[in-house]
């Protein structure tokens, strides 16, 4: 079987956790090859940057959707300070033009004042000296407190409008004292959330740039493994696969991460967990020779086979099984044809490149032995 069944017993036994289903592209299947000690640790660091490259984003968008609120209030109230600002110089004008009037009439008021005193207030042998009758007399009475009631009203209404323009400049005055303040405040809080946005920012280069790290060293260290299995798959090129028989090809690869044994769910034609290179292998047996098998994983097949009576040699042969044991669980392919110049062309499930179906032509044959069932 495959160095994939020794990732599937880590997962297991609950020393790493994959979720995702594995597609045919080496970044999606770089869990695969993720097995070492320190792939693992960067990969677990990549996790956590990211997710907190995440977080900070998303506060700074939170931010400035806050900060954006902020300039509308401050929009606002600009608009409404500008209007009582305009409102404050309208009272303002009206003030002096009223202190004006009020110093027109207290002029007035002042002359009127003195004639009315004098005419109220003289000598009574002096008023009647300089009155032609008693009926004379009598009507600069009636007109000096006529002329005094009206003094008297003029400069009540005076002082009135004068006392309600002050009130309302005052209000308008302590309306604009609050409008500022809120307006300061708000800047205030609008710098602040500038600064916080600005650092959830750089919190989220930073840990990009932590979890940009962290991913290449995994991949390094996936790079490493990929080579490593590499060497033992003799070179050769990955081709287009062509006709894919194999019953389970449209489950695959998700079904091997099911731990489901094929021989143990009823169908006996050939054994192995689903979607891995002794489940496949054994599949192309049962189709092309009509023999069901199960063997165990790969690095048993060569004396199982020979102990059931088959062939095993170093002859490649289409149509043949190619095992090599040179890893833990070691593995199996299904040889398609052999070339001229001696190299094979092969089909597999878990090979080198993909825990997928792949096809391989021009592959060393020295690296393999191989299992005849004519």
């Amino acid at each position: 079987m495959s160095g994939f069944k020794k990732l599937k017993i880590l997962i297991l036994s609950g020393i790493l956790s994959i979720s995702a289903v594995f597609s045919a592209s080496l970044n999606a299947h770089a869990t695969n090859y993720c097995i070492t000690d320190e792939c693992k640790a960067a990969e677990a660091a990549e996790i956590n940057a990211q997710q907190k490259a995440t977080e900070a984003a998303s506060k700074a968008q939170d931010l400035e959707s806050v900060i954006q609120g902020l300039e509308l209030d401050i929009y606002a109230l600009e608009a409404k300070i500008a209007s009582n600002e305009a409102l404050a110089e309208d009272i303002k004008s009206k003030i002096e033009a009223n202190n004006t009037k009020l110093e027109i009439q207290k002029s007035a008021l002042a002359s009127l004042l003195v004639d009315t005193y004098f005419e109220s207030n003289p000598d009574t042998i002096m008023l009647l000296a300089s009155s032609s009758s008693i009926s004379d007399l009598t009507e600069r009475e009636s007109r000096a407190e006529t002329v005094q009631s009206q003094i008297n009203l003029s400069a009540k209404n005076i002082k009135a409008i004068k006392l309600e323009l002050e009130e309302q400049k005052a209000e308008v005055d302590r309306l604009l004292e609050n409008q500022n303040n809120q307006r300061e405040e708000i800047n205030r809080k609008r710098v602040e959330q500038n600064n916080l946005l600005a650092k959830y920012k750089d919190n989220a280069e930073a840990y990009s740039a932590e979890a940009e790290e962290a991913r290449k060293a995994k991949q390094e260290q996936i790079q490493a493994y990929i080579n490593q299995l590499n060497s033992y798959a003799g070179g050769g090129i990955i081709t287009e696969p062509g006709l894919n028989s194999y019953p389970y090809a449209g489950s695959c690869p998700g079904l091997n991460w099911r731990y489901t044994l094929a021989g143990y769910s009823g169908d006996n034609r050939f054994g192995g967990y689903y979607c891995e290179c002794v489940s496949y292998a054994a599949w192309k047996v049962y189709e092309y020779w009509g023999r069901s098998l199960y063997w165990g994983d790969a690095n048993e097949w060569g004396w199982r086979a020979s102990n059931s009576g088959f062939r095993v040699d170093n002859i490649p042969e289409a149509h043949t099984v190619g095992y090599y044991t040179n890893s833990a669980w070691g593995h199996v392919v299904w040889v398609e044809s052999v070339n001229a110049d001696g190299t094979i062309n092969y089909s597999e499930y878990n090979g080198a490149y993909t825990a997928d179906f792949s096809y391989r032509t021009g592959v060393s044959a020295s690296i393999f032995s191989y299992i005849h069932f004519d």
